[in-house]
């Protein structure tokens, strides 16, 4: 994943045959769970060296019924676009689908970014909601778990992990937005650079690691008076394309 600056990949069978998608976030989670379990960071490198099989068997037989498990990440190329959406992002949470042929093979990775910029380019498909404000669809006052800038990036990922989240915002002591911590933040971490996770979390996003091509995300604000079509324009601005979320801010 760090050599090719990809998040994720398509696992498959000896025979070709889809089994899941792991990503780096999969990955930070095994990390955390070890610093939990009072490994230090140095000792973390083991436990990326199981087999991704023994990790796709581990996310399936989780107790916890909020966890995304691999099985639900498969996509038929018959199941209508309206189901996958509706089954798999809306209802699963589940960011990206393997598109797999008749004989079971991944042949494209479709993601929740591509809905988005399809209704970007396709405005007439959102139906009335585009024009509705954020407020109005009840998208501007959900709770929000904000770390302050000086939190270590270890610590920002175990409330991630402990929340079942994805990105947090990053805040300075007045509570103003400064950055972002998220998924992408990660592109380009090998085990290697683990140790980089003792940073500071506005340290750790500005520095260069080794394969991420300048990704520094910018976070993406909006107001709660803007419409949902402003907002999905926002996010897909290809001025910051690593950006998959945008952040309301109050007055």
């Amino acid at each position: 994943l760090a050599s090719s600056n990809i998040l994720s990949a398509p696992v498959v069978s000896a025979c070709q045959s889809f089994l899941g998608i792991v990503d780096v976030h999969d990955m930070m989670d095994l990390v955390v769970e070890s610093c939990q379990e009072g490994a230090g960071l140095a000792d973390c490198s083991k436990h990326l060296k199981e087999r991704l099989q023994t990790l796709i068997n581990r996310n399936r037989t989780k107790g916890n019924g909020d966890d995304i498990s691999f099985l639900a990440q498969g996509l038929g190329t018959a199941l209508p676009l309206k189901q996958a959406v509706q089954t798999r992002f809306v209802e699963k949470g589940v960011h990206r689908l393997a598109v797999s042929d008749c004989d079971g093979a991944p042949r494209v990775i479709f993601s929740q970014s591509d809905v988005c910029r399809y209704l970007l380019a396709h405005p007439g498909a959102i139906g009335s909601k585009g024009a509705c404000t954020l407020a109005a669809l009840g998208l501007a006052d959900r709770p929000v778990v904000a770390i302050p800038s000086a939190t270590s990036t270890l610590e920002a990922l175990k409330i991630m992990h402990a929340e079942k989240l994805r990105v947090l915002p990053i805040t300075s002591v007045e509570g103003k937005l400064l950055g972002q911590l998220s998924t992408c933040s990660l592109r380009g971490l090998g085990a290697a650079d683990l140790p980089l996770l003792e940073t500071p979390v506005l340290e750790f996003m500005a520095i260069d690691k080794a394969h991420t091509k300048g990704c520094t995300i910018k976070p993406v604000s909006i107001k709660a008076d803007e419409t949902l079509q402003e907002c999905i324009a926002k996010i897909m601005d290809p001025s910051h394309p690593h950006v998959r979320e945008a952040f309301v801010l109050d007055d």
